[in-house]
């Protein structure tokens, strides 16, 4: 389990990168083509992540709707885990189709390494989750690798109106993604 696999790397000290991988415009394709569609578009991408990602090294999970999950094991360095994003991102290159119509999808991949960014999986997510985010504010499609930048960024528009709702904020000003588990 992924919490085995943090498990393992503190006690040998090595790295573990996660990408977490959302499709654009999923919902797109449920509206015009059908649910059939859609789960077609996610079976034959999830054959695709298997397929060039077969290795002990990398593990593949369909998080479920439209979101998948990459854990890549004895992460080297963090051009690895790029070049692992872009490989995953590449898988969209082939088009899909289903009943003679091309699907015409987008990824966005927010990228995160442990012990940099984390010290346990929930956090982990959560920080994949903040580049994620912080990537489609931006604009969708691409690969984004968290920072510590991406809180600063988080915390505007939560102070507004997240204290009044009860909704969490972004940690305080020179904290990390380091937080407690929840």
């Amino acid at each position: 389990t992924f919490k085995q696999v943090l498990l393992k790397a503190k006690q040998q000290q090595i790295m573990v990168g996660l990408l977490l991988i959302d499709l654009d415009y999923f919902r797109y394709i449920n509206d015009t083509l059908s649910h059939i569609a859609g789960d077609h578009l996610l079976h034959v991408l999830g054959k695709r992540f298997q397929a060039c990602f077969g290795s002990n090294n990398i593990v593949v999970a369909r998080l479920g709707g439209d979101e998948f999950a990459i854990l890549v094991k004895n992460l080297e360095n963090e051009a690895q885990l790029i070049n692992t994003a872009q490989l995953a991102y590449a898988q969209l290159e082939q088009p899909v189709s289903y009943v003679g119509h091309r699907m015409r999808i987008g990824m966005s991949i927010g990228c995160t390494v442990y012990p940099r960014d984390a010290q346990n999986s929930s956090n982990l997510l959560k920080c994949a989750d903040i580049a994620l985010n912080d990537l489609k504010n931006s604009g969708r499609g691409g690969i984004r690798m968290f920072n510590q930048e991406m809180f600063r960024s988080l915390d505007m528009p939560l102070k507004d109106g997240a204290a009044a709702s009860g909704a969490p904020t972004a940690p305080a000003s020179g904290s990390d993604c380091r937080l407690s588990p929840f």
